[in-house]
């Protein structure tokens, strides 16, 4: 299998592509309407959006990307992750996340996720390198919640910026979703604070990031 980027995926239709990532996505128990999600997904220009595609041609997995400027640094936010139930467990969602923000060249100082999944969570924090929040070792400096606030994902479902110290999001999903268990990891202990309707944005400080952003004694204290 190999991971084709959008404006090289030629053997296939736009409409193609999308009915079979919004059949992936129904499957992960995505709730929302074909309609609504093929128009998010293609509605926006900034999206980078990246397939996972095996020998036939048959998309396994997807993510989309976007990315944005706040002063000088370069956020990347990973709006989308999924895998189809029959490639699951084979670390697709780790190599869709990696080679996405590799190959898009924007080297980010700052890389976040919105999700309500521990698994995810857990996935996304060893995926990257860098430094995590929120962490286990320190609370969450205000400066990067100001950052995390300035994404899309951090407002609610009404758009309004609706962030926590713990970059918790409150109603950030119109309908509930469903929790997947994770192995008592800190994405558990995390994602075991929000309610059916709310999701967090695990972000990750990378080493580009790190001295534009974090303190030394700060880097100090979580190293």
């Amino acid at each position: 299998m190999s991971i084709i980027r959008d404006k090289d995926f030629k053997i296939k239709t736009e409409e193609q592509i999308g009915d079979e990532c919004f059949d992936i996505a129904i499957v992960n128990n995505f709730i929302d309407t074909k309609e609504a999600f093929v128009g998010h997904i293609f509605g926006n220009n900034n999206f980078h959006r990246f397939y996972k595609v095996d020998d036939a041609g048959n998309i396994k997995g997807f993510t989309v990307i976007e990315f944005s400027k706040v002063k000088d640094l370069v956020l990347c936010y990973i709006g989308i992750v999924f895998v189809h139930p029959s490639s699951q467990g084979q670390g697709l969602s780790k190599e869709l996340m990696s080679a996405s923000v590799e190959e898009s060249g924007m080297n980010p100082d700052v890389i976040a996720l919105r999700t309500q999944n521990p698994r995810m969570f857990d996935s996304f924090v060893a995926n990257f390198e860098g430094i995590s929040f929120p962490n286990p070792k320190v609370q969450t400096p205000d400066e990067i919640v100001d950052i995390v606030s300035n994404l899309q994902c951090a407002r609610d479902i009404h758009g309004i910026p609706n962030l926590s110290s713990d970059l918790i999001v409150r109603g950030a999903y119109p309908n509930a979703f469903v929790h997947q268990s994770s192995r008592n990891s800190f994405g558990d202990s995390m994602c075991s604070l929000l309610s059916s309707e709310d999701a967090i944005i695990p972000t990750i400080i990378t080493d580009t990031g790190k001295g534009k952003i974090l303190s030394k004694e700060l880097v100090e204290r979580v190293l």
